[in-house]
Parts: structure tokens; sequence; C-alpha cells
């Protein structure tokens, strides 16, 4: 139930705001309970962060990133990343403690679409702090928004995708080949390899961007307009982390610096388990149930 993009790209090169939510990596891949401490999930839950951040600061097509999160170990890892020529990086603080991921998502689309309209984003080499102005209009986001701006602000200021924080396999050209089939579209989405869940989701310039990340995202996205792109099975952009064997999935991809340390480690210990990567066939998405999700992820 998939669609390729026919046509030429309508959105113009780097002009794609990408909003990654982030919760507390304290709080994080609570499905790796059983095999990983709290410790190592949290430095997992920072490291794809980190290399996710980073997969798509480096793509070209990518004018701005805005991470909404609270964390703040986060945000150090963020001013870290010092790489000429990428596109900026913004932290915006989530709208309300544990108000959920759709939340915070709205709050970061409500700030890039915003800023863009404000003059965009400086070319700044390190992120700005929770609750600081963003871009030369310091436009902020108050800790109590959330992101429910009034129909049509900011819709004009250009095209935005959510791009989940747990990809550490993403690589730049994966991102831009996703963002450039999307473009074709109004609304867009990139179901995880699993075939259940959401990894990308798009809306193009003037278009409101609605999201109902939870169990089943994918076929209720997909049931709201969203067209499933065909994206390749070995893409990074599919392969998010939730369960052990995905750690394996992402390792034979090939991660970014940041995961392949953390997996170095883990397997310099004696502590990686043999996993079994093979995932079973997923249904249509016709058919997958929906719940709304109360508690963003990393």
């Amino acid at each position: 139930m998939t669609r390729q993009a026919s046509g030429q790209p309508t959105a113009p090169a780097a002009q794609w705001s990408v909003i990654v939510p982030v919760k507390l990596t304290a709080q994080a891949k609570t499905r790796l309970a059983g095999d990983l401490s709290p410790q190592e999930r949290a430095e997992l839950a920072r490291a794809m962060v980190a290399d996710t951040v980073a997969a798509a600061r480096a793509a070209h097509a990518v004018r701005q990133v805005v991470v909404v999160t609270d964390d703040d170990d986060v945000v150090a890892d963020l001013r870290g990343m010092r790489s000429p020529g990428w596109a900026p990086v913004v932290v915006v603080p989530e709208p309300v403690p544990a108000a959920g991921l759709n939340a915070a998502i709205r709050a970061g689309v409500a700030a890039a679409r915003r800023d863009a309209e404000a003059g965009g984003f400086t070319a700044g080499e390190t992120a700005a702090a929770p609750g600081d102005a963003i871009a030369r209009g310091e436009v902020a986001v108050p800790s109590g928004d959330t992101g429910g701006a009034a129909p049509g602000v900011g819709l004009r200021a250009g095209p935005v995708a959510v791009l989940l924080g747990d990809l550490p396999a993403l690589r730049a050209a994966d991102l831009e080949d996703a963002l450039a089939a999307a473009s074709a579209f109004p609304r867009a989405v990139v179901v995880d390899a699993e075939g259940t869940g959401t990894t990308l989701l798009t809306a193009s310039a003037g278009v409101v961007l609605e999201p109902a990340f939870g169990a089943g995202s994918a076929a209720e996205h997909v049931r709201r307009g969203h067209v499933a792109l065909d994206v390749p099975d070995l893409s990074g952009l599919r392969q998010d982390v939730d369960r052990l064997g995905d750690l394996a999935a992402v390792a034979e991809l090939g991660t970014g610096r940041a995961t392949s340390q953390v997996l170095a480690r883990r397997a310099q210990s004696g502590t990686e388990p043999s996993v079994d990567v093979e995932r079973p066939r997923p249904p249509a998405l016709d058919q997958m149930p929906c719940t709304d999700e109360t508690a963003a992820v990393a």
C-alpha cells in the first residue's frame, strides 16, 4: 500500500524544517528494560538522537532541525555537534511536561513555521538552550504553549517533516530521497520496518500536519490522507529501535558514530547477546489498529 512519487519535487532544495521530538532519555526505551539497565537505555537513547539529528542536519534538503525536548543531556550533546555547512539545530522545550509525543510535535511544527515566516534561523553552530529565543526574530515557544496555532498560522512557511529520534542507521541520502518523494504529495508517511509504526511524517507548505503517533500510527496516518512512500527495506529511515532485535538490525545496516560507540562498548563488555533479527511479515495497512500515544519517545 505504497506509492512511488512521480514528477518533479515541488519543494525547493534546503526548504524542509525537520522536527525531532525527544522525551527524557532516562524514561526512554522501556521495551528494552529486560535487556538493558536504565543507564544503558539512557546512553543508547542519547546516542541514537545524536546520530539521527546529525544525519538530518547533513541532508541538503533540510534548512533547519527543531528538537523538542526538556532533556539537558540531549541539549548538551547537540551543543557539541559542530559541523560547518550543516543545517542549524534549535531546541524547543516540550509544551507541557508529559503532554505526549503528539503535543511535542505540534509545538515543534508551530515553532518552525512561525520562525520561517519571521525570516529563518541564523546559521549558528550550536543549539539554543530550551526556552531560548530562536531565530533572528527572537521567536520562542513558551513552556505552556502546546503548539496549537490557529488554522493557517505559519502554513506558508514551507514544508515540515517529523522524524523520530531512534534511527541510528539513518543516512543523509536516505532522508533526502524520502523528502524528494514526499514533496510530490500534500501529506506523506514512511512506515517503519515492522510495518505498523511511523518514522517520518510530512506535510507540504500550506498543509496542516496532524500527527497521530502511537500504536498502529502508520495505518492511522494513511487513513488521514498521508501517502505511504515506497522506501527501500534496507533504508536506515525505516529501521527504528524498540526491541533488542532492532539493535542487531541497525548494526547490520551500519549505525552513526555515537551509536556505534555504544554498541562497541557493549560488545567489549561481553553483554551483547545473540539475537534473531528476522521480522514477521507485516499486516496490510488497512488492517492495522491505532491508538494515540500519551508519552513522547526518543
